[in-house]
Parts: C-alpha cells; sequence; structure tokens
C-alpha cells in the first residue's frame, strides 16, 4: 500500500498562513489587554483574573505582587465571644 499526498496549492497556503497571523494577532491582543490592566482595588484585581488567596480575609495578589483585601469581609476586632 504506498500513501499519497495532497498538493496544497497557493489558496491553501495563503488561507493557512491568514489563520495563523490572526490567531497570533487574538493572543497578542489578549496578553497586551492583560498587562495593561491598571488595578486599583480589590474588586479590580479580582475582575483582572489576579489569583484570590483563600483566607479570612481574602487578599487578591496584583502582577506586581501588590495586595488587596476584600473591604466586606471584616476581620473581627474586640476579644472573642467564649
Amino acid at each position: 500500500m504506498r500513501l499519497t499526498f495532497r498538493k496544497f496549492n497557493r489558496t491553501d497556503i495563503l488561507l493557512a498562513v491568514v489563520m495563523c497571523l490572526l490567531l497570533g494577532a487574538a493572543i497578542a491582543a489578549a496578553l497586551i489587554g492583560r498587562l495593561n490592566t491598571s488595578v486599583s482595588s480589590y474588586g479590580d484585581c479580582v475582575r483582572a483574573g489576579n489569583p484570590v488567596q483563600m483566607t479570612y480575609p481574602s487578599v487578591c495578589v496584583g502582577t506586581d505582587g501588590q495586595r488587596f483585601v476584600n473591604p466586606t469581609e471584616q476581620a473581627p476586632t474586640g476579644p472573642l465571644p467564649l
């Protein structure tokens, strides 16, 4: 049994090149958009897709290492109830 390979014409090659360029442009746009997000609060940090530490209160860590504490979770103050 002999394998035969299909010959690619110019249209096939051009289509493949255009698809690769579009895919590369989409990936680059997504990465640039993620890097250029300005984060100034806990909510911004979470919306940007940064990791959230499962502590109390929860803490979101930005790409530059800046930490944002969830303002809706308050650590208890004063003596703990017995």
